[in-house]
């Protein structure tokens, strides 16, 4: 648990900050779904800043939530 971010508990679920034990899980993920996942990059330093993605087509949620980003 992160103390700046706590986990967040609910009857069905366990939301847990990510840590580098579950990086091979996580990859594992999204490249066996039928969504994508896109790696965000600086220009100027090629470093990775975010990923964006959708899920299982969900294009609709995936557009409205591009558009909000720029």
């Amino acid at each position: 648990m992160s103390m700046i971010f706590p986990d967040i508990v609910t009857d069905r679920l366990k939301l847990v900050v990510l840590t580098l034990d579950e990086a091979e899980d996580i990859i594992r993920f999204h490249l066996e779904d039928t969504g994508c996942r896109w790696g965000i990059f600086s220009k100027t330093d090629a470093k990775l800043i975010g990923t964006r993605g959708f899920y299982c087509g969900v294009l609709t949620l995936f557009n409205s939530s591009l558009e909000n980003m720029f």
